[in-house]
Order: C-alpha cells, then structure tokens, then sequence
C-alpha cells in the first residue's frame, strides 16, 4: 500500500467508525483527489497539510459531496476564498 494510501485508510479510521462503508473504488477516487489537491498546492504528501486536506475530503464526502469533480470544486473553491 502506497503511503498516501495509508494516510488515505488511517483518515477514514479516524473519521468514519464504519470504514467498511467505503468501496475500494471509493477510497481510490478519494485518494485521488487528495492527489490532486496536494500537486496543485505543493503541499507534500505525508505533511501535516496533507492529513488535513484528506480529513476534507472525508468529511465533505461523507456530507454528500461525492464524485471526484465535485470534490475537487469543493476543494479549490475553499482553497481560493482562503487566500
């Protein structure tokens, strides 16, 4: 398992008590978005920023944002109201 994929699982753990809910395609695309994010922003992948972009993207699917597209708008749209 890739590390990012570790912190990936460990977010899920810490966040969802029934990590089963999750398909394996679900927490790839997840995965994938944390990618993303963390490309565009230059953050590294095992960084505290990272962790806490994954705990986002957690919580943002688990409120009904589901699909790497929306995701991935929710993200960026955060990210450009911060700055």
């Amino acid at each position: 398992m890739k590390a990012l994929q570790v912190l990936v699982w460990q977010m899920l753990q810490n966040h969802n008590p029934i990590v089963g809910a999750f398909e394996p395609e679900e927490l790839q695309m997840l995965q994938q978005v944390l990618e993303k994010i963390c490309d565009q922003r230059g953050i590294l992948k095992s960084s505290a920023s990272a962790a806490d972009i994954a705990a986002d993207v957690i919580t943002l699917s688990q409120s009904g944002f589901w699909g790497e597209v929306q995701l991935l708008a929710m993200l960026t749209s955060s990210a450009n109201a911060a700055a």
